[in-house]
């Protein structure tokens, strides 16, 4: 076996990295290949040997060397062979190393020349060796733990040529974003972050409660746009249709249309309007309508209580119609409709208050 005084040592690493040709659906493993050259008594070694390789996280002092934390296991190789005092070797191919060996900090390789197969007795070779990637092995991409980073430009899937950070080119579905749960249960969504890691608004299901999707933000408004702006969400709880500010729950910019084909237009009115429109049988039963109540307290006689009153600053405006099953009928108020109460009065043609069905609008401020 060569003694450790007698041994000339070259490292040199060489991370394995994929030839030219057609490319295979195998992964890349995590080894590399080491090279090195064994003398003894100043002449190249011929023969086999065990070689025992440890990886290191510090070059330690002394020799052997001694200090640092070894970094996974041991790596044992036997029949190695040497020709002309050189070896090659594979190592860490079975992530005997771990496979976050490799996570950016700078590792030294310590080797021993064992004295038989069962390495119970080795030489430690000293110093420990630096390891450093060959040029462009490593390529742009840099591993810090189980994560990759690449900081030197912009990444293209289905271009060679991409303008963005990101540059995704094909047709189809071309990119998915995949919870791990089936059902209501899972979450999945598209974040988008301000520097520091907080999170300002998202995209996708981002509650494990449903299978909804959601347009979020965390603190501020969401605008939508389409070639322009279009609508926006308040943190308030406001939307607006065409503008940036709604002051109301709903407020819209331009014409509402409604009907199934759009044929009807909103009303509007340069006040906050409200109106309450019902159908009365004559014994005061309400037929239709929502929003009051109706007393009958004589003949031809009735009081409409509304539910919620109109606003006070102004008195609201009654239609009523009367409706008869023969003969001419005449409805009319009592007294100046209230905010709350619209009394009327229905008598026919001689002016004697009769009961009859009728039907009314009265409309005023909110």
């Amino acid at each position: 076996m060569p003694n450790r005084d007698s041994i000339l040592f070259l490292l040199l690493v060489l991370l394995l990295v994929a030839g030219p040709g057609r490319a295979t659906a195998v992964p890349m493993s995590h080894g590399f290949t080491y090279q090195g050259q064994l003398h003894q008594s100043g002449v190249p070694f011929e023969g086999t040997v065990t070689l025992r390789f440890t990886l290191w996280d510090a070059a330690g002092t002394g020799t052997p060397p001694t200090g640092g934390a070894q970094v996974g296991d041991t790596q044992t190789l036997t029949n190695v062979a040497v020709t002309g005092g050189v070896f090659s070797v594979v190592l860490n191919a079975g992530d005997q190393f771990s496979n976050a060996a490799f996570d950016g900090q700078a590792r030294w390789l310590q080797v021993a020349v064992c004295a038989d197969s069962t390495c119970a007795s080795a030489t430690v070779l000293g110093p420990r060796q630096l390891l450093t990637g060959a040029p462009y092995a490593l390529g742009p991409w840099q591993l810090v733990g189980a994560n990759i980073n690449y900081t030197q430009g912009n990444v293209g899937i289905g271009t060679r040529a991409p303008t963005l950070p990101l540059h995704v080119k094909g047709t189809g579905e071309l990119a998915r974003v995949e919870g791990a749960s089936s059902g209501a249960g899972n979450v999945a969504y598209v974040g988008f972050g301000k520097p520091g890691g907080t999170l300002s608004g998202y995209v996708g299901d981002a509650s494990a409660s449903d299978d909804d999707t959601y347009l979020g933000s965390q603190a501020n408004n969401v605008n939508i746009y389409a070639g322009g702006f279009v609508m926006s969400a308040q943190t308030s709880g406001n939307v607006g249709i065409g503008t940036y500010s709604p002051a109301s729950k709903l407020e819209v910019r331009g014409d509402v249309r409604l009907g199934t084909f759009g044929e009807y237009f909103a009303t509007s009115s340069g006040e906050n309007l409200r109106i309450v429109r019902g159908e009365v049988l004559a014994s005061g039963a309400i037929s239709s309508g929502s929003g009051f109540t109706v007393s009958h307290t004589s003949t031809g006689i009735y009081h409409l209580v509304l539910t919620t009153p109109f606003s006070g600053t102004s008195h609201p405006t009654a239609s009523i119609t009367p409706v008869a099953a023969s003969g001419q009928l005449i409805a009319m108020l009592s007294a100046l409709p209230g905010t709350s109460l619209v009394t009327l009065r229905i008598v026919n043609l001689t002016g004697t208050a009769v009961d009859a069905p009728f039907s009314f609008i009265v409309m005023g401020n909110r």
